[in-house]
């Protein structure tokens, strides 16, 4: 009897493990499936994202000779000269030539949220008759491109936005604060490791 009862709780053992395993690899299966409805789900939405912006301007920005904009009353030009960045304000400051580039890949493909409103004849009322800030860019073509940046709409947090060619007026989102930034912001910082590696040695 003691045999026959070790062999049942033997095989009610075996049996629990099988159950048990079977427990986890249909929820291992569970929880695959759930992550994978969750990415598809993001891959959509961010596809519906693509999709929903409306491109106001796209440019190779290797072409890209030079490009101005105004930031607290100054308008600053940029010019490339023998590959190197420099600003026609003071050509004696040093520009950090990686922060410049930064600026320059904005305009690879300038993207509104939506379009407010196509041939507008009142551009007051979205503060581009009298624009905060106007952003130019030239590329070695001598093709350039105006885009006058208007008031900021906080509710939707965005932006008005209309190019030199036309009214019709876009709403876009922070474009037009990557170009609050002055000398100071953008010129190189000097690395002091030489000069103090030097004093250590006298």
């Amino acid at each position: 009897m003691a045999k026959k009862e070790k062999k049942i709780m033997s095989k009610k053992s075996k049996m629990r493990k099988l159950i048990s395993l079977f427990v986890l690899l249909v929820l291992f299966i569970v929880l695959y499936f759930v992550v994978e409805t969750v990415n598809k789900g993001k891959e959509k939405a961010n596809e519906a994202k693509n999709e929903a912006s409306i491109s106001i301007h796209k440019m190779d920005v290797a072409n890209i000779i030079s490009f101005s904009y105004q930031y607290e009353g100054i308008q600053y030009l940029f010019q490339k000269e023998n590959d190197v960045w420099i600003c026609t304000n003071d050509t004696s400051i040093e520009l950090d030539q990686n922060l410049v580039d930064n600026l320059i890949h904005k305009f690879k493909d300038v993207s509104a949220s939506r379009i407010v409103e196509e041939n507008s004849s009142d551009l007051s009322q979205y503060g581009l008759d009298n624009p905060t800030n106007i952003i130019k860019v030239t590329d070695k073509f001598d093709k350039t491109v105006i885009f006058n940046i208007g008031n900021e709409n906080k509710i939707v947090n965005g932006y008005y936005i209309k190019t030199q060619e036309n009214n019709t007026v876009y709403l876009i989102d922070n474009f037009p604060t990557f170009f609050n930034k002055n000398l100071d912001d953008l010129k190189k910082v000097q690395d002091d490791s030489n000069s103090t590696d030097t004093t250590t040695q006298e």
